[in-house]
């Protein structure tokens, strides 16, 4: 086993994964698509889950952004050759979220495992977040 011996060492490892994905609902010249999915970074999935949170403007607690979740997370995630993602944008995202809602939550469900997404986590760090912010502190 190879041990870890500088911080050098390990920003110099390759560690970024991709999967393959047939679209069958996707169809181009007859032909089903294929999208390269690419796990997120530490930073991007962190990105990525505090906008699954947002604060309500006429409570001012914090709550689950669900809109166009899962194509929000498929317009980071789907990739060119180059592992560069090929929507860019909110505008994209919302277009992508305009296709078939069976192919965006198979592709969703692929690119949140290979990302480490958890959603419901996401959910209970709104609800605690909200529990913090509207209880008071004891001290005893």
């Amino acid at each position: 086993m190879a041990k870890l011996t500088s911080a050098a060492q390990l920003f110099d490892i390759k560690d970024e994964v991709f999967k393959e994905v047939e679209v069958p609902e996707w169809v181009i010249d007859g032909e089903p698509v294929t999208v390269t999915l690419k796990a997120l970074s530490g930073i991007d999935r962190d990105q990525f889950e505090s906008s699954a949170v947002s604060i309500n403007p006429r409570t001012g607690k914090p709550e689950p952004n669900v809109a166009n979740l899962r194509a929000r997370l498929l317009a980071l995630c789907i990739v060119n050759d180059d592992g560069v993602p090929i929507f860019k944008g909110d505008a994209n995202a919302l277009k992508l979220g305009m296709k078939s809602a069976k192919a965006i939550d198979r592709l969703f469900t692929i690119a949140a495992e290979l990302s480490g997404v958890d959603l419901m986590g996401v959910k209970s760090q709104a609800e605690d977040f909200g529990d913090d912010q509207s209880d008071s502190s004891t001290t005893d």
